[in-house]
């Protein structure tokens, strides 16, 4: 029997390569900076060469075109893993815990904006 799998993703995602900062909320591990590979409007996937603590609360502040400031946005580590093809560096999965009105709106302005145009 086949079985249709349904997108278990609650929001649009696209591939996106975004400056980043890392921002630990802890006075003992200084930020640092990253890129994004992916995003959506609740969470982002994020290339370093720094392994965050899994279940870590961080801030992540993103570089967004059309947005005047930096978008910085409370997460939660959700996973981390050695990148499959870059080594020494990781990707890290971060779930976006809490953002006021402007930030969504810009957020979702930029995904719908970048999303891939079908045929």
């Amino acid at each position: 029997m086949i079985e249709i799998l349904k997108e278990r993703r609650q929001y649009k995602r696209i591939n996106t390569i975004l400056d980043a900062v890392f921002i630990p909320c802890s006075d003992l591990v200084t930020d640092w900076r990253c890129m994004s590979k992916d995003l959506s409007e609740g969470g982002i996937k994020l290339v370093s060469i720094r392994e965050p603590i899994l279940s870590q609360d961080i801030e992540v502040s993103l570089h967004i075109p059309s947005y005047e400031d930096k978008l910085t946005i409370s997460s939660q580590v959700m996973w981390t893993h050695p990148h499959p093809e870059r080594r020494g560096m990781f990707e890290i999965g971060l779930k976006f815990l809490d953002m006021n009105d402007e930030k969504k709106a810009a957020l979702k302005e930029y995904i719908e904006e970048n999303i891939p145009q079908t045929a």
